[in-house]
């Protein structure tokens, strides 16, 4: 069997016994879990028991029946709780016993409740209500037949309400002996009062029901309980007692219950770990004793060979497993060793022989490399000089082409100047044309003013004619004309200002006219005085256009100089790095040379070494 197939079995029983292992505690770990939720709900037992207590006690203490109907609601939450904790009890093999058992004292529970809210309700859960409305009717009466009567009558009147308030307050049974002991003496009193036989009726008949009421209120009170030991309030308090006890004994047999099967994991983990880890450790006890015997067997082997430098030594191990196929290429490796050495001492003694034959060459090839070195120096002396002159060529050829190049700069930038100044002078004469037409539309403007002063005129003489008219008419009028008179005479003169300011802008206007025609003259010569600088300028930019050319024809050639001459100085720099190539290697082969026949004197040496080694084995 081999060593892989060994170790998987023992692979194979580990993840077995951590799957055995994994699923007894998943077992375990699930009933841990199901007596967990039991603990869960029997806290929510005991919640939902303390929500019945807390609508038990609001009910008697508020007398309200809103929480008799949350008691009924709670107590089928509890119920359904109950339900589902006998189930999960049956599900982990517990006895559901004990909840039967407070099932059946909840039970009682809910029946002594409901027994107490019926005689509570019979009795009156408000003043006005049941027996105590009856009572509190009936004493009313009492009252009212005996306020306005002997003071008597109503003192023991109000000593039977303070019996019945005592009672009320303290229940105690005692309070109604005093009740009926002072119900005889109101008796007493009443039948020696000085009232109306009618009245003294009435009086008693009412009283006889006042102590009829508080006698079945006293009896609804003794039925409920006048102490919480007694009637139905003694057996609801047990019952809720005997409750409480078994779900308290739940609790303790639940988490008892918890604590051993917690305890009943760890015991059987234990021993399944210590089972597990002897039934492992005795495997792989097994499975060294049967890896190590072989493994120890072989390694004395290897020694021995090592030791003695004996290759004759060979393995005898008889084993399926790994360990039986080194053993087997142990033996075939010392086969080939023992081949091998036999053609290094063959091979040892061929290598001494030819290495003085190689020394007698190479002493030879010595004395013609160094020849070979002295030619080559010459040579690369010569092509230095040479790439030195076709590289000065160069230079001077670079030098005519970056001056071509900065005239042809010069030329093209005098050119963009002389266009510059022809669109230049285009656009000036296209200004001067456009201030021309300004100038003439001015000048028609001017014509227009005139024509409208002309108007002007006309209306100032006019307003001057109607402003002597009224002057005339006014005078006419004498006195009650005179303001119209004093309006006429500035009319008049406003009319006279009118015809002075027009005359003067006439005067101007005409000036106007005049220097607006030499405006239009001189501008007119401009015009082709500059349209004949803009034919000289295109004339100009041709030449220079031209110049433009041969410069650059210059340059051009003045280039192909410079790389031709670059080239033959690059061929020529190609060919001195090439001989000094030469020139280098062949010195390298002279070094080379020295060292090979060093080399071979080294390795007759390490034949002769080598001889010696080999004759210390056994083959």
């Amino acid at each position: 069997m081999t060593l892989k197939k060994r170790f998987s079995i023992l692979l194979c029983l580990v993840i077995l016994a951590m799957v055995i292992t994994n699923i007894v505690s998943q077992v375990n770990i699930k009933t841990l879990l199901q007596l967990e939720e039991q603990h869960q709900t029997l806290e929510k037992i005991k919640s939902a028991m303390l929500m019945l207590r807390r609508n038990e006690k609001d009910f008697i203490l508020r007398q309200d029946p809103k929480y008799l109907a949350e008691f009924d609601k709670n107590n089928q939450v509890l119920g359904k709780l109950l339900d589902d904790f006998t189930i999960r009890l049956e599900q982990v093999d517990m006895s559901s016993e004990s909840v039967r058992s407070l099932k059946e004292a909840l039970s009682t529970y809910e029946s002594n409740f409901h027994s107490y809210a019926l005689t509570s309700q019979q009795i009156g859960l408000s003043p006005e209500l049941g027996l105590y409305g009856n009572l509190r009717k009936s004493v009313h009466e009492v009252e009212t037949l005996v306020s306005d009567q002997d003071d008597r009558l109503l003192a023991d009147m109000l000593m039977l309400r303070r019996n019945e308030k005592d009672f009320m307050l303290r229940k105690d049974i005692k309070y109604l002996d005093k009740f009926n002991t002072n119900l005889t003496k109101f008796e007493t009193d009443l039948s020696s009062s000085y009232i109306s036989a009618d009245l003294k009726q009435s009086i008693s008949q009412t009283l006889s029901v006042y102590q009829k009421e508080f006698l079945l209120f006293v009896a609804g009170q003794q039925k409920l309980g006048l102490s919480p030991d007694q009637n139905i309030q003694g057996a609801m308090r047990a019952s809720v007692h005997k409750s409480e006890v078994l779900i308290e004994e739940l609790y303790s047999v639940i988490s008892t219950a918890i604590q051993d099967k917690t305890n009943d994991v760890r015991i059987f983990s234990a021993l399944i770990g210590l089972a597990l880890t002897l039934l492992i450790g005795f495997v792989v006890y097994l499975l060294s004793k049967a890896i190590l015997g072989p493994v120890q067997s072989f390694s004395k082997i290897m020694n021995d060979s090592a030791n003695n430098r004996n290759l004759t030594i060979r393995s005898n191990i008889q084993d399926n497993s790994e360990i039986g196929q080194m053993g087997i290429v142990f033996n075939n490796m010392m086969e080939a060793f023992q081949t091998m050495f036999n053609q290094v001492a063959t091979s040892s003694t061929k290598v001494q022989s030819a290495s003085e034959i190689l020394k007698t060459v190479i002493d030879a090839t010595l004395s013609a490399v160094s020849k070979q070195h002295s030619e080559s120096e010459m040579v690369a002396t010569a092509m230095t000089e040479m790439a030195s002159s076709v590289s000065e060529v160069a230079r001077s050829a670079a030098l005519a082409a970056e001056a071509s190049n900065k005239a042809d700069a010069e030329a093209d930038a005098g050119n963009k100047v002389v266009f510059a100044s022809v669109e230049g002078i285009e656009l000036l004469a296209r200004e001067v044309e456009n201030a021309v037409n300004t100038v003439n539309e001015l000048k028609q403007e001017s014509e227009n003013i005139a024509t409208v002063l002309t108007v002007i005129t006309g209306i100032a003489e006019q307003t001057n004619l109607l402003a002597l008219n009224a002057a005339i008419e006014a005078a006419r009028a004498g006195e009650k004309g005179r303001g119209f008179a004093v309006v006429a005479d500035e009319v008049r003169t406003l009319a006279q200002r009118s015809q002075e300011a027009t005359g003067e802008i006439k005067t101007i206007i005409e000036r106007l006219q005049l220097s607006a025609s030499s405006a239009v003259n001189v501008m007119a010569e401009g015009k082709i005085k500059a349209k004949e600088s803009v034919v000289l300028a295109q004339q100009a930019g041709s030449s220079l256009k031209n110049i433009v050319i041969s410069i650059a024809t210059i340059r051009d050639m003045n280039t192909q100089i410079a790389s031709a001459a670059e080239q033959q100085a690059a061929v020529a720099e190609s060919i001195n790095k090439s001989i000094v190539q030469i020139s280098q290697i062949a010195e390298e082969n002279t070094e080379n040379t020295e060292k090979t026949s060093l080399t071979s004197g080294e390795l007759a040496e390490l034949a002769n070494q080598l001889q010696v080694k080999v004759k210390e084995f056994t083959y």
